[in-house]
């Protein structure tokens, strides 16, 4: 009886020390470098086993397709794993400058964090991985195809001068105002506007030429484009950042003024009223994949009410509501919130862009 006690203590100690060694190797396996340069560039890697395919999408390749309200495209920037051990690996010629990205799993399922790199940056009201290339790499690097590409290819051309640009936003009303955009990495409380005598908020930002999308955050929570901008892209939440283009010549180029409408340009549009029980809503979009609708009648569960698309294209669904007053969106194929282009009752959102309304009598 002894002795087949310490064969099961022996044989249990084995079993431990056995589990104890795989556990240390995934350990040591999953704490991959962060980003960093080899020949030919710039390498990331990311351990995903169960991973079926995994891309690269930041500044430098416009976010995998996305940048501006683009579908994911799992062609741009594949990343392999040749060996079969889940460790996915990439190779990028990326010239100096700063560079978000994130990793994207199986077709734009998830997407994720650089585990190995601690250093993060925001667009957009996202938290990304930040990517510092420094000014003396080794390799030659390619053309990126991001918004904004920093510095210059050519080392030994002069860099262009920085210029200063002056934003403003008529808002007399408002107690505080700050500007966010890519020229800051989206950080809401970094640039604070001045109010003048005239009631308008102002603010002078000193950049370098490219292009930079931007908004306008009011009172701390209301995010809006620019009202006097009319150059604008859309954002990832259904409404639109405003677009700055800073020149590389001797002057910047600053927000094109909007002119007014006249007043009879100007259609006379009515809000929708439907009486309360079934009321059916719809979408004109014969090109979508599939639609859902999201609003304060379901509190705004992106994936609870689907619509049909019917023979004609236009996709469907009926509700079931009380009287009231809800804010609604539609999202198209499971990532574009949209508003209800058929329905001009809308109120602002939180992100700059608008909700439509449903009223129920």
């Amino acid at each position: 009886m002894r002795m087949r006690l310490k064969v099961l203590i022996a044989l249990s100690a084995v079993v431990m020390l056995a589990l104890g060694c795989t556990s240390a190797r995934r350990i040591v396996r999953d704490r991959l470098p962060p980003p960093h340069e080899v020949e030919g560039g710039i390498l990331f890697s990311y351990s995903a086993p169960a991973a079926r395919m995994v891309t690269l999408a930041g500044q430098f390749n416009n976010w995998a397709g996305t940048q501006g309200g683009g579908r994911y495209d799992p062609t741009i920037d594949p990343m392999s794993d040749e060996d079969g051990d889940g460790i996915w690996t990439i190779v990028k010629p990326l010239p100096p400058g700063r560079y978000q990205y994130k990793f994207v799993i199986d077709n734009g399922a998830v997407w994720e964090l650089d585990p190995s790199n601690a250093l993060t940056g925001e667009e957009g009201g996202f938290t990304n991985s930040l990517l510092i290339v420094p000014d003396d790499i080794a390799y030659t690097p390619s053309v990126v195809t991001g918004m904004e590409l920093p510095g210059t290819l050519d080392r030994g051309a002069k860099k262009p001068a920085k210029q200063e640009v002056t934003l403003e936003l008529d808002r007399p009303d408002a107690d505080e105002v700050h500007v966010a955009g890519q020229f800051n990495e989206w950080k809401a409380d970094d640039i604070d506007l001045k109010k003048g005598a005239d009631g308008i908020w102002r603010t002078t930002l000193t950049l370098e030429p490219g292009t930079y999308t931007y908004k306008f955050i009011v009172n701390g929570q209301d995010w809006i484009e620019d009202p006097a901008n009319p150059d604008k892209v859309p954002d990832p939440y259904g409404g639109h950042n405003s677009l700055l283009t800073v020149g590389a010549g001797t002057s910047a180029v600053e927000p094109k003024k909007k002119e007014k409408p006249r007043a009879a340009e100007k259609p006379a549009q009515e809000a929708r009223v439907y009486p309360a029980g079934e009321v059916v809503i719809e979408l004109d979009r014969p090109d979508a994949d599939f639609v859902h609708v999201a609003g304060e009648f379901n509190d705004w569960k992106p994936d609870d009410i689907a619509l049909t698309k019917g023979d004609d294209g236009i996709w469907r669904t009926t509700l079931d509501l009380e009287a009231g007053r809800y804010e609604y969106k539609f999202i198209v194929n499971g990532q574009d919130w949209i508003e209800d282009p058929a329905n001009p009752d809308k109120v602002p959102d939180p992100y700059g862009g608008n909700n439509s309304v449903l009223t129920v009598e």
